[in-house]
């Protein structure tokens, strides 16, 4: 095992698609300080580093999911398409040491592009806007969820890379499968949200009409939204996050369910 994380490491480290996302992500770090600058500036000081965190974490159609499904993709595909995944196996690797090694070093990839958007946050971030009204324990448990689902993203996207044996049905089925859920998170958030219509009574003025479905469905949406890594990644963006010891539970989950799953139905793949 040891063995083949180490060829695996040093492997990543001359991955150039993980180098640049990674760069590309911190560079996404900054501008979301200098952003939450200037909203700082003008409107006041409740745009502060806690908010850039948020609107990272809450990153457009799911964007930590999308990166991950690059990484994670690619690193898995090439690794097909030059046999050495057979190779490994043939070398008496072992499956489920081969899949546990891709996992650890698939994990860590996402879980470093994750941090390098926060770390910038933490040095700009902390300078220019400060953590004023925060408490600490709610900062380290925000930081705690975004990082358990990113791990959820990456357990889920290594065990279709490893399933399907290929970077472009990873990358498609990674890709389109996260911005499904991405627009399907947000047409539920906007029903549930309700909308602003004419109001009867005044022609010229408007009036707010809460969710007209029932309550059990709401709760079966709320419930959807709240399950999946692509819901909980964009309620970081709302001004009211949900219980983030759900989300980390919920995700625990994912992390189980993908990693036992994968690695049961890596060892029924064919390899030829």
């Amino acid at each position: 095992m040891f063995k083949l994380l180490r060829a695996d490491f040093y492997r990543a480290l001359r991955y150039k698609v993980f180098w640049v996302l990674l760069a590309g992500n911190a560079l996404l770090g900054f501008i979301a300080v200098l952003n939450a600058y200037s909203f700082y500036v003008n409107f006041g000081p409740q745009y502060n580093a806690f908010y850039a965190m948020q609107q990272g974490l809450g990153g457009g159609c799911g964007l930590l999911g999308i990166l991950s499904a690059i990484i994670i993709s690619v690193f898995i595909g090439h690794e097909y398409a030059a046999g050495g995944m057979r190779n490994k196996i043939m070398t008496g690797g072992g499956r489920v040491r081969v899949y546990l090694s891709k996992l650890v070093l698939s994990c860590g990839m996402c879980v470093l592009v994750y941090l390098s958007f926060h770390a910038m946050n933490f040095v700009f971030g902390s300078a220019l806007l400060g953590w004023e009204g925060v408490p600490a324990g709610q900062i380290l448990l925000t930081l705690l969820a975004g990082l358990m689902f990113t791990l959820a993203y990456a357990c889920i996207f290594t065990a279709v890379g490893m399933l399907s044996k290929s970077t472009v049905a990873g990358l498609l089925i990674g890709i389109l499968g996260t911005l499904v859920m991405a627009f399907a998170v947000m047409y539920l958030q906007g029903e549930l949200g309700g909308y602003y219509g004419r109001d009867p009574a005044d022609p010229e003025g408007a009036i707010f009409y809460p969710c007209e479905w029932p309550m059990w469905l709401q709760n079966l949406a709320r419930g959807f939204i709240a399950l999946i890594p692509t819901g909980q990644s964009l309620t970081f963006a709302e001004p009211v996050i949900g219980n983030l010891g759900t989300y980390c539970a919920l995700s625990c989950l994912w992390i189980a369910l993908s990693a036992v799953g994968g690695s049961a139905l890596f060892c029924r793949v064919d390899l030829k």
